[in-house]
């Protein structure tokens, strides 16, 4: 039996993107920060949407282009970051801008949902560039 994964109400998908997976995910919007939400990898993008909570509260929603993602690594722990998720392992996004995103993500009870978000985001990089 197979399911789609269908895109939130309030987001448009471009032409032909399709979703790949979802993770509960807290993305970082600054030192002290973490906002609660939903990461999506799709056809086309990473996609971060806030839970409604988090976004009344000025959380805001992320997203960049495939193309746009120079690199992906887990950082460990960092206990300066405490209030933007340095507890837990976290997941790097290099953009090619010199920007940078992290993410913890996934969910502690699933071992090795980490790397396996890390390896499907840098196959993108990969199949890209054959």
């Amino acid at each position: 039996m197979s399911f789609e994964l269908a895109f939130p109400d309030d987001v448009a998908p471009v032409e032909g993107e399709q979703t790949l997976a979802r993770y509960p995910a807290n993305r970082r919007q600054s030192a002290n920060r973490a906002v609660g939400g939903t990461l999506w990898l799709t056809s086309h993008r990473m996609l971060f949407l806030p839970i409604a909570f988090d976004a009344r509260l000025g959380g805001r929603r992320w997203s960049t282009t495939r193309g746009t993602i120079a690199d992906v690594e887990i950082v460990g722990t960092k206990w300066l970051e405490v209030f933007s998720g340095g507890l837990r392992k976290r997941l790097k996004v290099k953009l090619r801008d010199g920007g940078v995103e992290i993410f913890v993500v996934g969910q502690l009870w699933v071992p090795g949902q980490l790397h396996q978000i890390a390896r499907e985001v840098k196959s993108w990089n990969a199949s890209s560039a054959s």
